[in-house]
C-alpha cells in the first residue's frame, strides 16, 4: 500500500494504513511516544524523567512500563546497548 504523505512528514497524516489497522486512538498515542523516546534516548543526555514530562507522562514509572512493554527492555538499557554501539 502507498503511504500518504502531506507536507509535514510529522503528521498523523504519514502512514501506512498497514501500520495502524487494529490500533485503538490510546495504542496510537503510545506508541507515537515511545517511537520519539527512543530518539530521545538515543539523540540526548536527558535523565528519563525529563524525558518522559516531554512525552506527556506524569513521572517516569508509567514511562518505563510503557517503554518496557513497547521494546523489551528498560529504557536505561535501551539507552546504554544503542550508546554501545
Amino acid at each position: 500500500m502507498k503511504k500518504q504523505k502531506t507536507e509535514n512528514t510529522n503528521s498523523a497524516a504519514w502512514f501506512t494504513k498497514r501500520d495502524f489497522v487494529h490500533l485503538s486512538p490510546g495504542a496510537y498515542r503510545i506508541r507515537c511516544r515511545l517511537e520519539q523516546a527512543q530518539e530521545l534516548l538515543v539523540n540526548t543526555q536527558a535523565p528519563l524523567a525529563s524525558i518522559a514530562e516531554r512525552l506527556g507522562y506524569y513521572d517516569e514509572y508509567p514511562f518505563a512500563s510503557h517503554f518496557k512493554r513497547f521494546n523489551g527492555i528498560s529504557p536505561g538499557r535501551f539507552r546504554r546497548l544503542e550508546h554501545s554501539r
